[in-house]
């Protein structure tokens, strides 16, 4: 991966089950995007927050956590949806819905690449990923 990281992409969610979807696009400066459920009085409600700016610390913090999970597994090959539903039809776990997903873009320059890490890969940027939602909520 040749450039700087310009640009995260997170995706977590249970398939089709209503309320656990977490989504976040962040760049250098600022959470462009991110969409989060959020318990009220009335039950979940969808929360959708856009252009929030976030300081360089934090990016660095964000920055360490992805590049060390580009360099412990391999990007996704040209078609990712298609490659993902081979794995899952082979494993012996057959793919059904509310399956938990992760799926992770990052960004260098123009260059997109795209991974879909376990949960144990991922846990230290996604617990920094969501962390920023302290941001939204203020």
């Amino acid at each position: 991966m040749n450039g700087t990281l310009t640009r995260i992409t997170f995706e977590h969610g249970h398939g089709s089950t209503w309320g656990t979807q977490y989504y976040i696009d962040i760049t250098q400066s600022e959470i462009s995007e991110v969409r989060y459920f959020s318990r009220n009085e009335r039950g979940l409600e969808l929360k959708v927050e856009n252009n929030i700016p976030i300081s360089a610390d934090r990016w660095l913090q964000i920055e360490k956590a992805a590049l060390n999970i580009s360099q412990s597994i391999a990007p996704l090959k040209k078609h990712p949806i298609r490659d993902a539903l081979k794995r899952m039809l082979r494993s012996r776990h057959k793919a059904v819905d509310g399956r938990e997903y992760r799926r992770l873009s990052l960004t260098f320059g123009d260059v997109v690449y795209n991974y879909l890490p376990d949960r144990n890969t991922v846990n230290e940027l996604e617990a920094l990923l969501k962390g920023l939602q302290e941001l939204c909520e203020k």
